[in-house]
């Protein structure tokens, strides 16, 4: 949520103007975290239904499935937080930077440096193929499958 905000806030003061409108992909962040159903709060009068009593309070969408560990040359090793598997589309979040995705490609379980169609073993390290460079602050996500 933080990079959200400072995304916008560094997007307009490098344009500030009355008209400013805060990039589409700074909005779509803010529905990729975990929270509660957004209100207008008070900025209309009194909170009129502001408390989502049908959901649990929050809304999920998207999972943190890794966390960098390192990259030798091609290879991007990652510490497993939700599983992922062989072909699934992960977006990339990096400090400053504009989430991308990459594709899971030629999986590994690093401990045996076994082939795998899954990484579902919690905290276990794996790798996978990548065409660039991946910060070391790195977290990869992805979309929850529709239930």
């Amino acid at each position: 949520m933080t990079h959200a905000y400072r995304q916008a806030m560094d997007a307009y003061f490098a344009h500030p103007s009355p008209d400013f409108r805060v990039p589409d992909w700074v909005l779509a962040e803010m529905e990729k975290m975990s929270h509660r159903v957004y209100t207008t709060g008070f900025n209309f009068g009194p909170l009129q239904n502001g408390q989502e009593l049908n959901t649990g309070g929050y809304v999920r969408n998207w999972d943190v499935c890794a966390l960098y560990r390192d990259q030798q040359g091609n290879r991007l090793i990652v510490d497993q937080r939700n599983r992922f598997f062989e072909g699934d589309v992960l977006e990339v979040l990096e400090p400053g930077q504009k989430p991308y995705t990459l594709t899971v490609r030629d999986l590994v379980r690093e401990a045996d440096g076994t082939r795998t169609e899954a990484a579902n073993k919690a905290t276990e390290v794996y790798s996978f193929a990548v065409d660039r460079p991946v910060s070391p602050d790195a977290i990869l996500r992805r979309k929850r499958d529709e239930d």
